[in-house]
C-alpha cells in the first residue's frame, strides 16, 4: 500500500513537472510545490544556517523563482526533483553569504565568513570526497535517513512517513549516522599524511562549503 502510495505521488510529480517545461504552466508549478511542500522545506533548510543572519523567506522565495525560471534545465531521470530545488537554495544561501561578506569589506567591517585562501579551498575539495565516503560508508537504511535530513531538507516526521518507521526510530538512526560518520571521517583524515591532516582539519570542513558537493552526489537516495 504505501509502496503504491509513493508511485502515484511520483507519477503526479512527473505530470506536473511535464507541465510546466512544455507550457511553463505557473498553475501546474503552484501545484507541485504545494504537493511536495517545497516552500516551507526550503524555509527549514534555509532555518539551519539562520545563525549567519539569512534572510529566510527571501531565500525560499528567490529559490522557488529560480527553480521555476530554470525548469527546463531539470532532468526527472538523474534525481528528484526535490534534491535539485535543494541545489539551488545551497547556491542562494552561498549567493548570500558572498553578497553580505563584499557588503561588510565595504563598509570597513569584518566578514563573519572569512574569503578562503586557495589552500584552504583545497582543504574544502580534500573534505568534500572525505566526507562523501564516510556518508556512503553508511548501511543504506542509515544513508538514506542522514541525506533525506541533512542534503534533502526532509524533517524527522516526513522520513518517517517515507520509510515506514516511527518519529523515534528516525531520531535514533540519525543520532547513530551522526557518530559513525564522524567516527568514520575522523580515521579517514588520521590515515592522510601530516600535511593533509592539517588541510582536513575540522576547522577546514563547514557544512555550508561541501552542501554543493553533497547535493550532487546524493541527488537521488
Amino acid at each position: 500500500m504505501k509502496g503504491q502510495k509513493a508511485m502515484i505521488e511520483r507519477e503526479l510529480e512527473r505530470e506536473l513537472i511535464q507541465a510546466v517545461q512544455m507550457n511553463g504552466c505557473l498553475h501546474s508549478f503552484q501545484m507541485l510545490i504545494k504537493e511536495l511542500n517545497l516552500y516551507q522545506q526550503v524555509f527549514c533548510f534555509a532555518q539551519r544556517y539562520a545563525k549567519q543572519g539569512l534572510d529566510l523567506e527571501e531565500i525560499a522565495q528567490e529559490t522557488l523563482v529560480r527553480a521555476f525560471s530554470n525548469i527546463q534545465r531539470f532532468d526527472p531521470e538523474k534525481g528528484r526533483f526535490r534534491s535539485w530545488v535543494f541545489g539551488i537554495a545551497t547556491h542562494q544561501i552561498y549567493d548570500w553569504l558572498r553578497k553580505r561578506n563584499s557588503r561588510h569589506i565595504d563598509e570597513g567591517w569584518e566578514p563573519v565568513t572569512p574569503q578562503k585562501s586557495p589552500e584552504e579551498l583545497v582543504g574544502v575539495m580534500q573534505s568534500e570526497k572525505v566526507f562523501i565516503e564516510a556518508i556512503e560508508g553508511l548501511k543504506d537504511k542509515y544513508r538514506r535517513v542522514f541525506v533525506f535530513f541533512y542534503v534533502e531538507g526532509m524533517s524527522q516526521e516526513e522520513i518517517a512517513k517515507q520509510e515506514g518507521l516511527s518519529c523515534n526510530n528516525v531520531g535514533t538512526i540519525l543520532n547513530r549516522a551522526r557518530k559513525q560518520v564522524s567516527k568514520s571521517y575522523k580515521i579517514r583524515i588520521n590515515s592522510k599524511s601530516p600535511r593533509q591532516r592539517r588541510q582536513l582539519s575540522e576547522e577546514t570542513l563547514s557544512f555550508v562549503d561541501i552542501m554543493p558537493a553533497l547535493t550532487q552526489r546524493f541527488a537521488s537516495v
